[in-house]
């Protein structure tokens, strides 16, 4: 599970590389957000900013994921909507941005499976590896 942010209590967030989430598939008008990638004190996290999601429904979560291709994802830890339709969720990075240039955040059942539901929401472009 993700660790939420909130306030400015740890000062500024380092720089890093920054990809907007734009609606996908499933996700409400008008939704989206940003994901960013950065090393922090030696270890690369992701920080992902969402807006105008829909609260998470009993027995949901949000997934965050990183996409090879339809068959190869890893998915880096689920967070919670409420009822403003706001997260601010940062999260470890286990692989490659390169590797993995797709961030996309899915609906998926608390407790079920380690795959990816189907069911997404919010997804940035491919970059170029």
């Amino acid at each position: 599970a993700g660790i939420l942010v909130s306030g400015d209590d740890e000062g500024p967030t380092p720089a890093g590389q920054v990809v907007a989430l734009d609606r996908f598939g499933d996700g409400p008008v008008g939704a989206g957000g940003t994901a960013t990638v950065a090393d922090v004190r030696g270890v690369r996290e992701v920080t992902i900013d969402t807006h105008g999601l829909k609260p998470s429904a009993p027995g949901k979560s949000y997934e965050v994921w990183m996409i090879r291709d339809a068959k190869t994802m890893v998915g880096l830890g689920t967070f919670k909507v409420g009822s403003e339709g706001r997260a601010t969720v940062t999260l470890p990075v286990t692989v490659s941005p390169a590797d993995y240039p797709v961030m996309d955040v899915s609906v998926e059942p608390d407790g079920g499976p380690a795959t990816h539901s189907g069911v997404s929401v919010l997804r940035s472009p491919a970059s170029p590896a």
